[in-house]
C-alpha cells in the first residue's frame, strides 16, 4: 500500500503508521527501534556489542548479551533526551491486524533481517505502542 520495496521490521511498521495515521517516518522508527532490537534477541547480540564498542559504551571484554543490553539502553536514553515517547496515541486496537498485514508485505521475505516475522508476530509492536487505557484523557494527548 505504501511501498513496493522490501525493508526491515522497524521500517515496515513505521511505514504503516505513517500511511494510516500520518506519523512522521523518522519519529515512528525512533519509537520502534528499541522494541524491535529487544525482540530480535540473541541473534543480534554480537552485532549490538560491536556497535556498543564503536560508540564507546562497552569494551572488548564485555559479553555480547551485556553489550546488546547496554546499546539498547543507550537508544532508550537517547529517546528520552529528545522527548520521544513509547506510544502512538492514534493507534486503535481494531486497526492492528490490518497494519501488521501491510507491514508484513514490505518486511518479508527478501530484506536481510536477523529474524523474519509474519503479520501475527509484528502485531506485538503495535500493541506496545498503544496508549494505556488507564491514562487520563488529557495525558493521552501528550503521548507520542
Amino acid at each position: 500500500m505504501w511501498t513496493k520495496s522490501y525493508v526491515g521490521c522497524v521500517h515496515a511498521v513505521a511505514h504503516s503508521l505513517g500511511g494510516e495515521y500520518n506519523v512522521p517516518h523518522g519519529l515512528a522508527n525512533a519509537i520502534l527501534l528499541p522494541f524491535v532490537l529487544e525482540a530480535y534477541g540473541k541473534t543480534i547480540h554480537k552485532k549490538l556489542l560491536r556497535l556498543a564498542i564503536e560508540a564507546g559504551l562497552a569494551d572488548r571484554n564485555t559479553s555480547p548479551e551485556e553489550g546488546a543490553q547496554i546499546f539498547i539502553q543507550a537508544v532508550k536514553e537517547m529517546k528520552q533526551r529528545f522527548h520521544i515517547g513509547d506510544t502512538v496515541k492514534e493507534i486503535r486496537e481494531e486497526d492492528i491486524p490490518k497494519l501488521a498485514h501491510y507491514a508484513d508485505k514490505v518486511a518479508n521475505p527478501l530484506y536481510p533481517v536477523p529474524v523474519l516475522m509474519d503479520a501475527s508476530e509484528l502485531e506485538q509492536f503495535y500493541r506496545r505502542l498503544l496508549v494505556p487505557a488507564s491514562l487520563p484523557t488529557e495525558q493521552k494527548g501528550k503521548q507520542l
